[in-house]
């Protein structure tokens, strides 16, 4: 859902980019090899680093609705690099239109 807007009902839903994250791959699988992967690289070329270390990206989500603004966050936190404030500014969503945190 990167970089989508869907309504359903009556709420928007903006998926707002956090930050991508690179972990070699025995972090979520410690009983395979990234050999046991590769047949996927074609097909799934965003989820392979460079360095062939597994990428994954972490998103919060804006819903608008009927006058308010809800962001669903998902915890990364500043540790990790994000860039949510300047993701939400790109969308439109100033910080201050934020009504909600869950």
């Amino acid at each position: 859902m990167a970089g989508a807007k869907v309504t359903v009902g009556n709420v928007e839903i903006v998926s707002l980019l956090d930050t991508p994250m690179e972990f070699p791959w025995a972090a979520f699988f410690p009983n395979n090899s990234q050999q046991d992967f590769d047949p996927y690289r074609d097909r799934y070329p965003g989820s392979y680093a460079s360095d062939g270390k597994f990428r994954t990206y972490a998103h919060c989500y804006a819903l608008r609705s009927q006058g308010k603004t809800v962001l669903v966050d998902t915890g990364i936190g500043p540790g990790m690099g994000g860039r949510l404030l300047e993701e939400m500014n790109s969308k439109g969503i100033p910080l201050d239109s934020v009504d909600i945190v869950i």
